[in-house]
């Protein structure tokens, strides 16, 4: 999602206190993700196993491999829950239902 339309939409649903990032993209074609990525990580110098990306595309279930780390995905967007199901990753129907996955996430590492 383009970088403010994503901040806006994390602080209507009250759960930006929840995210040490937020990255959206700097326009709507949704490319060069892998390289923002990677580039946000080593900048950051965060392990990949403590991360979880939360995304809404096939896309970006590849992105979490590529990086290494986990990933969420959220059926309310670009694509319908049952493509989103073929990635193998945990698939929810909104944003909000990510909270208990990544407080899961957090406690495992």
């Amino acid at each position: 999602m383009q970088h403010d339309a994503l901040l806006q939409s994390v602080k209507n649903l009250g759960i930006e206190k929840y995210l040490n990032y937020i990255g959206g993209i700097g326009d709507h074609y949704g490319g060069g993700k892998i390289d923002n990525a990677k580039g946000f990580l080593m900048s950051s110098n965060l392990d990949p196993l403590g991360v979880t990306l939360i995304g809404d595309t096939l896309h970006d279930a590849e992105v979490a491999r590529e990086l290494g780390c986990k990933c969420v995905l959220v059926a309310a967007g670009h694509q319908s829950e049952k493509r989103l199901r073929i990635s193998g990753f945990p698939v929810v129907a909104s944003l909000k239902e990510t909270i208990p996955i990544i407080e899961y996430n957090l406690r495992s590492l």
